[in-house]
């Protein structure tokens, strides 16, 4: 594996029309807002659908691509990297906010405006719908994060007032660019990582500054007011799976431990309930 991934793909409906903008260069750049859903049972058993709101941001001849032919409710498959982009409100507060930097994007609707989207985008041959045969069942909604990156610092692990585990850390992933003088850059992108149950257990046990992991989970943003009493929003990485790829006799063990089952193997457990903001104790 590499040293560093940050990858995300999200398949989602837009919430509005995208916004096309040119740079003061004149590099076109498009920005919209991606819906995607989360069905669960909540600690009483009643089912319940999360949406999750994502900002979208494509450059160049993405940018001119969606500014033709996406517009709002349309179904899309995005792949992307996260970055975050600090910026100051109106009272001179330093905020940070954090949008998916769109690499591909494929229409998911209309399969005429997606083959003329992807002709737009990549010249390379396109197979004839005879060589594609029928189209496969497209999932409508899809919120997944793929991560390598180093810890910035110990996980902290503690427990909500149910006795869940909760552990959280931050992740370090960089990447290497030119920028316009052709000049090589690095930018290091920090993420926020949150580990429950077993996964926040083993995460507390193994985990240390400085290890690398790979990180498997979903962008979820979290409400919360400060000490003035301003609604912040956080954003942070659910994780689902969690992988060491530093010493092979510890990424052995956490392997182990994680697969280790928790109950009988003829009894399938009960779906454990979400757990909401309110729970986390940090």
């Amino acid at each position: 594996m590499g040293s560093s991934v940050n990858k995300v793909i999200l398949i989602g409906r837009l919430g509005k029309d995208p916004e096309l903008e040119h740079t003061s260069g004149g590099t076109p750049m498009a920005r919209f807002t991606l819906a995607t859903d989360e069905v669960f049972k909540d600690q009483s058993g009643e089912q319940q659908r999360r949406t999750e709101g994502h900002a979208i941001v494509a450059w160049s001849k993405l940018a001119e691509i969606c500014g033709e032919y996406l517009t709002k409710g349309t179904l899309v498959c995005v792949e992307g990297g996260i970055r975050s982009r600090q910026w100051e409100d109106q009272s001179g507060n330093k905020r940070t906010s954090y949008e998916i930097v769109a690499r591909q994007l494929t229409l998911l609707g209309s399969r005429g405006d997606s083959e003329r989207a992807s002709a737009e985008g990549d010249p390379a041959h396109r197979p004839s719908s005879a060589e594609r045969g029928p189209e496969p069942e497209i999932p409508h909604s899809v919120n997944k994060v793929f991560l390598i990156g180093r810890l910035g610092r110990d996980p902290e692990l503690k427990y909500t007032p149910s006795g869940a585990p909760v552990a959280k850390f931050s992740l370090a992933t960089d990447e290497v660019f030119k920028d316009r003088s052709g000049e090589q850059q690095k930018h290091t992108e920090w993420h926020t990582i949150v580990a429950w149950r077993r996964l926040a257990e083993i995460c507390g046990e193994y985990l240390t500054k400085g290890k690398q992991v790979y990180i498997e989970g979903s962008i979820r943003s979290r409400q919360w007011e400060d000490q003035s009493g301003n609604k912040r929003t956080a954003y942070e990485i659910v994780a689902r799976d969690m992988r060491m790829l530093g010493s092979k006799a510890e990424a052995e063990r956490a392997t182990q431990e994680r697969a280790a089952p928790t109950h009988p193997p003829d009894v399938e457990p009960a779906p454990e309930p979400e757990i909401t903001d309110q729970d986390i104790p940090f």
